[in-house]
C-alpha cells in the first residue's frame, strides 16, 4: 500500500472530513509539531486497524496524543477486537521511509530482580501490557523504590519493563517527585520508609478498585487519580 495524495484525499472524502485546498501547507511550528508524514502514518494506521501503540511508535508520540488527534480529526471509533499488529508496515511514500514495527512482547510470567523476595509478574493482551491488577504487591514495591530514591530507569530494568511503563505507574501512585540529585541506582527499603514517615505520607487503596494502592498525606485525605478517573469517589463517600 502506498499512501499518495490522491489516496489520502479519497480517505478524507470517505470520512466526510473538510477537504484542504491546493495552497501550500502552513509551516509547522514548535518542536512537537505534526508533520505531513505523521498524518499519513496516522490515517493509514487508524483505517488499517493498527493498535494505537503501534501508530504511536511509528511517529514517535504517545498513545494519548494519537487519541487526541483522531478526535480532532473526527476519525471513527474502532472496536478493540478488530485491532491487529501489522507484520510489516507499508511504505507511506518514497520520500517518507519508515522502519517496520517489531513489537516487543512481554512473557506470560516472569520474576523481578533487585528484591530479597522476587515478585511474580504477569502480562495480558498477548504480552502487550503488564497485568498490574494481579500484581498489587509489585505496585507497593515500586512505590517504596520511588520513596527510597531509586531511578525509574533502574526500576524498569529490575522489573523487565519499559521506562514509560514505570513512569506511568508512578503517576497513579501519586508519590512526590524525588529530585534527580537524590536519585540512586540501588534500592534501600529503610531509606524509603524513613522518607515516607518524614513526609507524613501513608499508603491507601483506591475506592474504585482496592487492588490498586496510592500514597496520600496523613493530614489530608486526597482522592486517588484512579478514583477521579472512574468518577466513583464522590458516590462512595456521600
Amino acid at each position: 500500500m502506498t499512501l499518495t495524495r490522491e489516496v489520502l484525499l479519497d480517505l478524507v472524502v470517505l470520512l466526510d472530513l473538510p477537504r484542504p485546498h491546493d495552497a501550500t501547507l502552513r509551516r509547522a511550528g514548535g518542536s512537537q509539531a505534526w508533520l505531513a508524514q505523521d498524518y499519513s502514518v496516522l490515517l493509514a494506521g487508524w483505517m488499517g486497524n493498527w493498535p494505537t501503540l503501534c501508530i504511536a511508535e511509528q511517529i514517535g508520540r504517545s498513545r494519548g496524543s494519537i487519541w487526541a488527534k483522531t478526535r480532532r480529526m473526527g476519525l471513527p471509533r474502532r472496536e478493540r477486537r478488530s485491532l491487529v499488529w501489522p507484520i510489516l508496515i507499508p511504505a507511506m511514500a518514497q520520500d517518507w521511509p519508515i522502519e517496520p514495527v517489531v513489537p516487543e512482547r512481554l512473557p506470560d510470567e516472569w520474576m523481578t530482580r533487585g528484591t530479597q523476595t522476587p515478585i511474580r509478574m504477569q502480562s495480558k493482551r498477548g504480552g502487550s501490557e503488564v497485568d498490574w491488577a494481579g500484581s498489587s504487591g509489585a505496585l507497593i514495591d515500586i512505590g517504596m523504590r520511588c520513596w527510597s530514591g531509586q531511578r525509574p530507569r533502574k526500576i524498569a530494568e529490575d522489573y523487565g519493563v519499559s521506562y514509560r511503563t514505570i513512569t506511568s505507574q508512578l503517576h497513579w501512585l501519586q508519590i512526590p517527585t524525588m529530585p534527580r540529585t537524590q536519585q540512586v541506582d540501588h534500592f534501600d527499603p529503610d531509606i524509603g520508609n524513613a522518607r515516607m514517615t518524614e513526609a507524613k505520607y501513608k499508603m491507601m487503596t483506591c475506592v474504585s478498585d482496592e487492588r490498586f494502592p496510592y500514597w496520600t498525606h496523613r493530614m489530608r485525605r486526597e482522592k486517588s487519580r484512579r478514583d477521579v478517573k472512574a468518577k466513583l469517589y464522590d458516590a462512595a463517600f456521600i
